[in-house]
């Protein structure tokens, strides 16, 4: 997961330097995430498997997924979307023309 290292300003690009206000020679503490860890996620996320709130926090930050879409990235909510799309696969499911007829069916199953 994420560990904090120490960096010089010199070693950074000019533009993160500016954006950052940093003056030569400061010290500043960054939020480190190894690439194993990146590649990691990308997968879990491809895979559909659901990520841990750390996880998420990591991708959240990559800009990979939007901090009020944690809830999408659970493993159990990836565990729906993968059944919903295995039923919509074989053909498990009734489509309707209107909100009435599809209230009407309901009514029909009780």
């Amino acid at each position: 997961m994420p560990v904090l290292e120490k960096v010089h300003s010199d070693l950074l690009p000019p533009q993160i330097k500016k954006h950052w206000g940093l003056k030569k020679g400061e010290e500043v503490y960054l939020k480190v995430i190894r690439t194993s860890e990146i590649v990691q996620i990308k997968r879990k996320m491809h895979e559909r498997m659901g990520l841990t709130h750390a996880e998420m926090d990591i991708a959240a930050d990559l800009g990979l997924i939007a901090r009020d879409q944690f809830w999408h990235w659970t493993p159990e909510s990836q565990a729906q979307m993968r059944q919903a799309e295995a039923d919509m696969q074989a053909g498990r499911y009734d489509s309707f023309e209107s909100v009435d007829e599809l209230l009407a069916d309901l009514d029909d199953d009780q």
